[in-house]
Parts: C-alpha cells; structure tokens; sequence
C-alpha cells in the first residue's frame, strides 16, 4: 500500500518567503566556512555549519559528543540551544525570559548576534584552521516550519543530521527517561494544553501521569476516531478542517517521522540532509560517525593526534539527568563524563530490552498505530534518494 502525503501549506509559504527558490539558488561555499562579520569581534568569523534536529531519544547526545572529539570541530557549552524553534519555549534561553515572549516569533538578528552566535567558542578563519560549528537540538525536528523559517533566513547552507530510530523503542525510551528525571506529568500536561506559564503549577497537585500502556491505547483508539494520522496533533493544537480532538500522546506521536521529516524534504535540498538508522548508530557507531564526518565535509585525518572517532562510551542523559545542559567546555568530558557507560548494551538487541516495559497489548497496540507512518516515512526516504532505514519494511505497510 501506498501512502502520498499532500504538500503542506508550510513548505509553499517557507519557499516563498524566501524568494520562491530553495537555498540552493545561493552559490556554493568552497569549502567549511561561510564567512560572517562578527560585530564583537570586528572581523569574519564562519556561521555554524551543522545541526543535529533529532529524533528525540535516537543517540544525539552520543552523537554531538563524539563529533566534540574532532579538532576542526567547535561546539557550544549546551547540547540543546532550542535556539530556532522547539515545541515550547526554552527554559535555559534567554529570549525565553524576556516579556512576551510566546516561542514562535521570528529570531531578529538582535537575537541572532547577542544570543545565538556567543554561544560558540568563536575563532577567527585563517589559511592554516578553519572551525566548524555546530549544534545539536532534538526538537527541531517536530518543530519544523518554525526552525525552517529561521534557519533560510541566517544559516541557509547549513548541514541537517536526524537519527531516528524504531519508534516503538524510541516511546519506551522517551517515556523512561520522563520518568526518571520526574517530569513525566509536566511533559504530558505541557503537551496536551500548550500552557507556558505558571498555571501548569497548580494542574500538578492531584495529576496521575497514564501509564504507557494507556497512552499506547489511547493511540489506537484515536486511530479509530480519526482514521486519517495526518491530522493527529499534539501540543494542544487547534483541530485542523473540522476533524475533532485529535490528540495523541508526544510518546507516540513524535515517532510519526515522516509527519515532521517531510516539510525538511520540501524545503531544503536533499543532500544538505543526513538521515541516521539509529540501529546502525547502536551496532556500529565508529562507522556512522565517518558517514557523519563526510556529510560535513570534515577532514577524515585532521591531525596526527586524531586517529578516528572514539565511540567506546555511550552518552545517556536518561541515567544521568541534566548532563546536556550544563557547560562540559565544548568538548567531551566535564558534566558529559558522568552520564557515559560502556558500549551500547546488547548491540542489536538494545531496542529490545525497552519493549519489555510495555504489555504484549499494548506493544500491538503501537505495532498497529505505526504501520502508516512506517510506510509513509519508507516512501518518503527513497522518493528522495534516501536508503530507508531497517525497521520500515513490508512488515509495517498494511
């Protein structure tokens, strides 16, 4: 079975605010920087060359640390900046603090030059070194027409990574890891009325976060009421055409890749997008990372202390809360240290042993809710050049 999504509406206004033309009308950079005059510093400094949008729960904070090991490599004190868009406002960014702020304006270059920029451990390019910078923030990803409109506007060339990985697993991760930091009822409440400010305090007091479980029937059920998943919603959105009371769980509904995937495809050109198999991430992260490295453009042998990529210790925030953000120099180590663990348990299997949080039922209740967006997103991949990831086969196309 074959699903076609219709172009949004989004992907028509992002091109044509940008002139009716894709970034790729601008010339090509030669090389690793595109140059940009950095008031502060009174001379040209090279715009971020990369960000990692996602997915949420998929190896990203594994990925930005070992891409930290690279000596042309250049990272800010924080993994998740949310800089250019999130599914609600940054806490640790301080536009998020100034009044009025609702999360969705446009970044002024104000913002731009005081906020985002001096977040990076700037150099001056010479002959000799040339830095890249970059950053990595997951909920890009399901805030795409937001990062989009900001992104063509400053960094139009800028390189995209998104890993994503069997959503099922994916749901059992981002559940455990709520749990564990103690903000499952906060995460949940937040998504389902979008509030942003001190209300959500007082909705806390008598709250039962649902269980997995619930949440995966709720999804099924749901299904069932609203047969067609383009149109389920999250964060409180307003019912689009008339459809009713959409809402999934962002457990589930963040899992949805080729729903969020799709306006990227639009908009940007397909080789400025990286797309990762989180399963491939697990078995053999020294050689994603050398895919990673080339979709960057970065020198394989930089220097003669840097034999590859260490990918011996794993990165997990859900064992070692808040370690993305607080300041590790930029570098591996520092906060970051704390949080790694030897390897990635079980190799293949690693998927797995999340799975075994859920019921039988409820793991059937997912298997069925992903068979559309499994299919949409197979289709999606290869319609642009893409080799589909592991996970979306026959087994999900209904």
């Amino acid at each position: 079975m074959r699903f076609a999504a219709p172009a949004p509406a989004d992907a028509a206004a992002l091109l044509a605010a940008w002139g009716g033309s894709p970034p790729t009308a601008r010339p090509p950079t030669p090389d690793l920087c595109e140059p940009f005059f950095h008031w502060s510093l009174s001379a040209p400094v090279c715009l971020p060359r990369f960000t990692i949008i996602g997915a949420q729960k998929a190896g990203t904070t594994s990925m930005f640390a070992y891409l930290g090991q690279h000596p042309q490599v250049l990272l800010p004190k924080e993994k998740e900046l949310n800089f250019w868009g999130s599914i609600w406002p940054p806490t640790r960014s301080a536009r998020s603090r100034q009044p009025g702020y609702d999360g969705g304006r446009m970044v002024s270059m104000t913002d731009f030059l005081q906020d985002y920029m001096p977040r990076f451990p700037l150099r001056v390019p010479t002959d000799e070194a040339v830095h890249v910078y970059g950053e990595g923030s997951p909920d890009y990803l399901v805030a795409g027409p937001q990062v989009l409109s900001n992104l063509l506007r400053y960094m139009p060339l800028v390189k995209l990574v998104v890993s994503l990985r069997e959503p099922i697993a994916r749901a059992c991760s981002a559940y455990a890891n709520k749990k564990a930091d103690g903000t499952l009822h906060k995460h949940l409440l937040r998504n389902r009325d979008a509030l942003r400010d001190t209300r959500l305090d007082g909705e806390l007091s008598n709250y039962t976060p649902p269980t997995l479980d619930s949440l995966a029937l709720d999804a099924l059920s749901v299904l069932a009421k609203c047969p067609d998943q383009r149109y389920h919603r999250t964060l409180g959105e307003a019912p689009k055409d008339g459809k009713g009371d959409c809402y999934v769980s962002p457990f589930v509904l963040h899992g949805y890749y080729a729903k969020y995937l799709d306006i990227f495809f639009q908009v940007l050109p397909s080789d400025q997008l990286l797309v990762v198999d989180y399963a491939a991430f697990a078995v053999d992260p020294a050689a994603v990372m050398d895919e990673v490295a080339h979709h960057l453009g970065l020198d394989p042998r930089p220097s003669a202390n840097f034999s590859g990529f260490d990918t011996s210790l794993v990165f997990n925030t859900r064992e070692n809360r808040g370690t993305h953000a607080r300041g590790y120099g930029g570098k591996v180590g520092g906060a970051m240290s704390a949080a790694i663990r030897p390897g990635f348990a079980n190799k293949g299997s690693f998927d797995a042993s999340w799975e075994a949080g859920i019921s039988p039922g409820a793991r059937a209740a997912l298997h069925r809710y992903y068979e559309r967006p499994n299919a949409e997103l197979r289709a999606l991949l290869l319609r642009h050049g893409k080799p589909s990831v592991s996970w979306a086969t026959a087994e999900y196309a209904g």
